[in-house]
């Protein structure tokens, strides 16, 4: 249905893929849901489900005492939200989940400030297909009791939350951070998989010994690296970089032997190589952090 004046208890700015999952978990949840989309057909769906549309963002924004931003970037953000728009919407709560970069974080979060508005920013580890769910994460940075007072709505969303900084930019940054090494991982396991595929062995079958032996080998590995590199302490008492150059070059070898890409893998292997050859082939594996931090040569 159509309302513009109706008191809800979350509105959604922005109805892609991400900001529609969020309103149909809210819906689900039982919350009054208002919507706002700059194609308002793209609201059908969720208005059959009991969402009220409105008709514009300043109006979505005032039915509501908290707003999540959908949308595709800063720059569809800064001719939605005109100062007009902000100057309607004082004492309620925005939750910015667009991507951007540390300088319009801090321009928004300064804009919101100056209106009356409390701010939060963040990121949502998932597809629109795990919005919702318990091991879902979101990031969010600001105002830690802003975090605190929308606990509730934003579990909704994911079921953990991690309040990161007040700096506005840095929850999105470590939400950034983490999906990119994910998909690092994913590309390692597209190589994985495909050189046991040409061995006879299923993808569906590495898949599950990626679930129960990969992933908690890698998780103790993450663990281990870490606390040597916080500690500086990582002497090679495990295997020594030389080591790991050596055992590389025979997997790439067997990669390429069996016509799969190994550009995860080469990625790796590039890194540890530059290790050696500054003079660190006796430390340890989390002697490669140096290289990747002071991005040498």
């Amino acid at each position: 249905m159509t309302d513009s004046g109706r008191h809800s208890d979350i509105t959604i700015l922005g109805l892609g893929a991400m900001g529609s999952a969020y309103a149909r978990e809210f819906l689900k949840a039982g919350k009054h849901v208002t919507v706002w989309n700059r194609t308002p057909s793209k609201a059908d769906s969720l208005v059959r489900d009991g969402a009220f549309l409105a008709p514009d963002a300043k109006t979505a924004m005032a039915a509501s005492p908290v707003t999540i931003l959908a949308l595709v970037d800063h720059d569809s953000i800064r001719d939605i939200l005109s100062d007009d728009v902000l100057a309607a919407s004082t004492d309620r709560t925005l939750i910015d989940l667009t991507t951007g970069t540390e300088a319009e974080f801090k321009e928004i979060a300064a804009r919101t400030r100056d209106a009356g508005i409390s701010f939060l920013a963040g990121g949502v580890l998932a597809y629109p297909r795990s919005v919702g769910s318990a091991d879902t994460a979101v990031f969010c940075s600001g105002d830690a009791t802003v975090f605190e007072e929308s606990r509730d709505l934003l579990r909704h969303i994911g079921g953990t939350q991690h309040y990161v900084s007040t700096d506005p930019a840095l929850g999105l940054r470590v939400f950034l951070a983490l999906a990119l090494m994910g998909f690092v991982t994913i590309g390692g396991f597209f190589e994985a998989a495909a050189f046991a595929e040409s061995c006879g062995v299923s993808v569906a079958t590495m898949a599950e010994y990626v679930r129960t032996s990969g992933q908690p080998w890698t998780n103790e590995c993450i663990d281990y690296l870490s606390k040597r590199i916080s500690s500086g302490s990582d002497d090679g008492d495990q295997a020594i970089i030389d080591v790991y150059v050596d055992g590389f070059k025979a997997v790439l070898s067997d990669l390429q032997g069996a016509g799969v890409g190994s550009r995860s893998l080469g990625a790796i292997v590039d890194y540890v190589k530059i290790a050696q050859t500054t003079g660190l082939g006796s430390k340890g594996l989390a002697a490669v952090y140096d290289v990747v931090r002071n991005n040498l040569p």
